[in-house]
């Protein structure tokens, strides 16, 4: 499944040579709103958002490990949503596409110590309201005590693409930031 999605992601979505096959395929995006970034180089069929290089699709659904595998074959990684900001950016941009209603692998898991979550990158995930959960109590607490048997995050369609968990062998579609 992991061999098609790859060339699924090579053969159809790239007009041009994709990343993986050839290295000076590059949109270079400026970003009027990063005083720190004033140029940033994503690869083909990638998108500048807020700096950062991504690439929403929805493939056929694979797990976690299959997410995180095509991502790394990109030179790139699950979505990080540490910040507000982006997260909101972020969800504004499933929604106008139309995407919304999908569940996207993120990089989050409780892989190391269960219930203590972080990104792929080994940095804890934050606790700013990006949890989909009650709303009127700690949603990462109430996230973390709940889901200590589910191991991997995905932004959950049925909860307006808010963070959620899952068994990481759970077929979810997948966000690639480069």
């Amino acid at each position: 499944m992991l061999l098609q999605v790859q060339k699924q992601l090579n053969e159809t979505t790239c007009s041009k040579p994709c990343p993986s096959t050839a290295t000076n395929s590059t949109t270079t995006t400026e970003t009027a709103d990063l005083p720190a970034i004033s140029k940033v180089t994503c690869p083909y069929h990638f998108e500048n958002k807020d700096g950062v290089c991504l690439y929403v699709q929805v493939y056929p659904p694979v797990s976690w490990f299959d997410a995180s595998s095509l991502c790394k074959s990109q030179s790139s990684h699950l979505v990080y949503v540490r910040e507000k900001t982006f997260f909101e950016k972020l969800l504004k941009q499933l929604n106008s596409d139309r995407m919304r209603v999908y569940d996207f692998w993120v990089g989050a898991t409780n892989h190391q110590i269960n219930g203590q979550w972080s990104w792929s990158d080994g940095s804890y995930v934050t606790s700013f309201d990006v949890w989909g959960l009650n709303p009127n109590k700690n949603k990462q607490d109430i996230f973390m005590n709940y889901h200590k048997s589910h191991q991997c995050g995905f932004l959950d369609g049925k909860l307006f693409s808010y963070l959620n968990g899952a068994s990481c062998k759970a077929q979810k579609d997948v966000i690639i930031i480069f």
